[in-house]
């Protein structure tokens, strides 16, 4: 569980179908009627005859974020509290979406580099793949590694891509088909010249993207592509343009400004704001800005 103050509401991050949520989802259906509910987001709008149900929920979040939060102290519930007007906005994580769990990149700078750009939420996975490749790593910056193909473990890289968890996180690999073929198939063919171990034939090296968490780097440029079509801006365009115009829409179809007002345009207005908060992400993450 992750729980933010922000200037203008409260965020609470949940896993999907943790006990946390079971509780949440409960306890909201219940007892809040100005509540928007989307596909995995909740949204607890402020209601005056509900303050007192909106403090008992906060001192709940208060008391399960502590167990996870050793430094978390009573100035946080207070603060919490003091913010209860703010409305709650609640983030389920779930299995597949890419953007709370981790993303790794897999591209070939040059001949005989393997880049792997790691995209999480904290660094542990950047040591994780330091420690799988430390035979073949020529250095690690940040979150990025790049490694020797003539000498890591084939046999590594392999059970590595056949995984949808990482250090119990849920993973995508993002990498070009068609290059990682090629590097099986060169590998192959150096194991058989050294007579360690020989197949049938190439197939069993060969590697599809034929997983749920695999992705093609062209899907990714797509993606890319869109998020910026979403800010009205290029992939030419600096960052300060970028950012400019992020700002600009996400004051404009902030949920706050139609507080009140029919579902359906509350809806809309809460739909396009994670919409361009997911493509803000999306440009930030493709620029190695992890969040």
């Amino acid at each position: 569980m992750e729980v933010e103050i922000a200037a203008r509401e409260i965020r609470l991050t949940i896993e999907e179908n943790s006990v946390s949520h079971k509780i949440v989802d409960n306890f909201c259906q219940k007892n809040f009627s100005n509540l928007l509910k989307l596909s995995n987001t909740f949204i607890i709008y402020h209601k005056e005859s509900e303050v007192a149900k909106k403090k008992y929920f906060l001192s709940w979040v208060y008391t399960a974020y502590k167990k996870s939060r050793k430094n978390v102290g009573t100035a946080f519930l207070k603060s919490l509290q003091s913010n209860g007007k703010l409305p709650i906005r609640i983030s389920i994580r779930g299995k597949n979406r890419v953007l709370y769990g981790m993303k790794v990149k897999i591209m070939f700078p040059q001949n005989n580099v393997m880049r792997l750009l790691v995209e999480a939420q904290s660094s542990v996975p950047v040591t994780y793949f330091s420690h799988i490749f430390k035979k073949s790593l020529l250095h690690a910056r940040g979150h990025e590694l790049d490694v020797q193909t003539t000498v890591f473990s084939l046999s590594e890289l392999r059970k590595i891509l056949e995984r949808e968890k990482i250090l119990g996180v849920p993973v995508t690999f993002i990498y070009n088909e068609k290059t990682l073929s090629q590097l099986f198939d060169k590998l192959d063919a150096k194991l058989q010249q050294r007579s360690e171990k020989t197949y049938s034939n190439n197939y069993q090296y060969r590697y599809k993207q034929s997983h749920s968490n695999h992705q093609s780097v062209f899907t990714e440029i797509e993606n890319l592509d869109k998020s910026y079509k979403l800010l009205n801006c290029n992939r030419s365009d600096c960052q300060t343009k970028v950012k400019k115009e992020y700002l600009k829409l996400v004051k404009e179809f902030h949920p706050d400004r139609v507080y009140g007002k029919d579902e359906g345009i509350v809806s809309y207005y809460t739909k396009k704001f994670q919409e361009i908060s997911d493509a803000y992400s999306v440009i930030q993450q493709s620029l190695g800005k992890v969040a």
